[in-house]
């Protein structure tokens, strides 16, 4: 992905959505922005047209970011990684709703979330 993409990131906790933020700037993606709620995420999208989603699965008020990440994608191809705590095995039945989809492990490392960026 070129560095120029524009990245929506769904976390609702602000440290490590920060965090992220700031790693994805060192690697020169300088187009990220970050909401923490479903419902902001899917405004975002319409002012934002993201190249890329990167979605907690779990969001402050229940709502599911793979659930989010879905309703944003829809038909449109936009890859998504969903990042969790929880083992990936638990989430393969939910992430089936998800076309072009990946899976990173939290804690996230960067190093990984970036080769994992560069190659969509």
């Amino acid at each position: 992905m070129d560095k120029s993409a524009k990245i929506l990131l769904i976390e609702d906790e602000v440290i490590t959505a920060m965090s992220l933020i700031m790693d994805l700037k060192k690697h020169g993606f300088r187009n990220s922005k970050y909401v923490s709620t479903g419902s902001k995420a899917i405004a975002s999208t319409k002012e934002l047209m993201p190249d890329l989603i990167i979605a907690d699965v779990s969001l402050s008020g229940g709502a599911s970011g793979i659930d989010v990440a879905a309703e944003i994608s829809g038909s449109t191809g936009i890859p998504i990684i969903i990042t969790s705590g929880y083992e990936v095995e638990d989430l393969a039945l939910r992430m089936d709703v998800l076309n072009n989809s990946h899976f990173l492990r939290k804690p996230i490392n960067v190093s990984s979330l970036i080769k994992l960026i560069e190659s969509l």
